[in-house]
């Protein structure tokens, strides 16, 4: 996020003619511009409460260990801090959960993202669904990783699993919580989603 001294009010590091405000966040989908888009992270800029000072900036993501099906949910803090705890910046991560370079955020032709504003009742439905997909991913194992999600995530998985990728991570998350319905298809790219 980054902070307007003009309008007096904080913007998003995506979308910087878009106000986050105490009672409206916003969500956005980043991905690759490339091929199918490598890979898709999910970024919240919001208030946590409608009191706080400052908003927050998370990042999260889809991670698993190479020739592995097991999954974990990554959850960065961007926030970049000096002195006093105020915030002068976002710091987005280098790599994301594949540990693949983070695309710029600055409009540069090798990323591609989709921005929703949304009201501080459905951010707390969005990070409810990250953690519901979280809890069958790493708790009860119910989500592993399949290269290409959607229907052939489904059908490439064992009984009583369901394989995903970062965008069905990301589908799931959007349509639990109302934000977006995105729709599964026969394979789930990162890039389709961030459009």
């Amino acid at each position: 996020m980054i902070f307007d001294a003009n309008s007096n009010s904080w913007r998003s590091s995506f979308e910087p003619t878009w106000a986050i405000l105490p009672e409206e966040g916003i969500v956005t989908v980043v991905s690759g511009s490339s091929g199918f888009g490598k890979h898709a992270s999910l970024f919240l800029e919001y208030y946590d409460n409608l009191n706080d000072e400052f908003p927050k900036t998370e990042m999260y993501d889809v991670h698993h260990a190479p020739n592995s099906t097991k999954i974990k949910i990554q959850k960065f803090d961007c926030h970049f801090m000096q002195g006093g705890n105020i915030i002068l910046t976002t710091q987005i991560p280098k790599v994301n959960g594949q540990n693949q370079p983070i695309q710029n955020t600055n409009g540069a032709s090798d990323a591609h993202h989709h921005s929703y504003i949304v009201n501080h009742d459905r951010m707390t439905r969005v990070k409810a669904a990250i953690q519901e997909f979280k809890r069958k991913a790493e708790e009860t194992g119910r989500y592993t990783y399949v290269a290409p999600g959607g229907a052939l995530g489904f059908m490439f998985s064992k009984v009583g699993q369901r394989g995903v990728n970062c965008a069905d991570f990301v589908i799931k998350v959007l349509e639990k919580a109302n934000v977006a319905k995105l729709g599964s298809g026969l394979f789930n790219s990162p890039y389709r989603i961030a459009s």
